[in-house]
């Protein structure tokens, strides 16, 4: 019979980076219940081992109350969300049943990429790609991917810029950015426009004159930005 500790660890899953919610127990309604069933029903399937990681049905079932518990509190509550992780589940090539803390990051991440936003690891990438392009400087020659990563980097940038974090803290904020523009487009709201006029002829600009240039562009896309929540 495994100990109360045990059944929490093969419950939570031993990823290091995370962090069970901090959240009020959370009310469960009969549809969630339904979610929750067939959630396990197919990772069942995907996952052939998925025998090992339960001792008895006992144990089982309190995994899944587990489960739902902390989805709930992680705001994964939709079948479309749900689907998306199984979906990235169907790509593990492990046979062994997934720790709520990886479902809840391939949730996540799938949830992303259909918004065409990028990981937490790609952004702070490319957030370190723009910073090497002179940020400002050179803007227009910066590839975007898209609207989306523009107004991430952006905003990631210029915060950065003003108050000097460290990589630790970097990835703390991007984290949140990430979480909080997912949302803000879930609630099928609109980023707003970044796009800068492009020069019509390259010219030569005093380094002094230059540097007034640059800050008046990060003042001004501090200014587009002013109207959303701080993270």
């Amino acid at each position: 019979m495994k100990s109360a500790n045990q059944i929490a660890m093969s419950l939570i899953g031993s990823d290091k980076n995370y962090k069970a919610p901090q959240v009020a127990k959370a009310e469960v309604t009969v549809e969630m219940n339904k979610t929750i069933d067939f959630l396990f029903t197919r990772l069942k399937t995907i996952f052939p081992a998925w025998k090992s990681a339960f001792s008895s049905d006992r144990e089982y079932q309190e995994a899944k109350k587990y489960w739902l518990e902390t989805l709930i509190n992680e705001r994964i509550t939709s079948v479309a969300q749900i689907r998306i992780g199984v979906e990235r589940a169907r790509k593990s090539e492990s046979p062994f049943f997934p720790s709520v803390g990886q479902f809840v990051a391939w949730c996540n991440d799938g949830t992303l990429a259909a918004q065409g936003m990028p990981t937490l690891e790609e952004l702070i990438e490319r957030i370190k790609a723009y910073s090497r392009f002179h940020g400002f400087d050179n803007q227009h020659e910066f590839q975007f991917k898209n609207n989306v990563e523009q107004y991430l980097i952006f905003d990631l940038y210029c915060r950065n810029k003003e108050f000097g974090w460290s990589a630790e803290e970097l990835r703390k904020h991007a984290k949140a950015f990430l979480k909080a523009t997912a949302e803000k487009l879930a609630r099928g709201e609109e980023l707003p426009d970044l796009a800068l006029a492009i020069p019509e002829k390259p010219s030569f600009i005093d380094p002094k004159k230059q540097q007034e240039i640059n800050s008046q562009g990060v003042a001004m896309v501090r200014a587009i930005l002013k109207g959303k929540a701080n993270v």
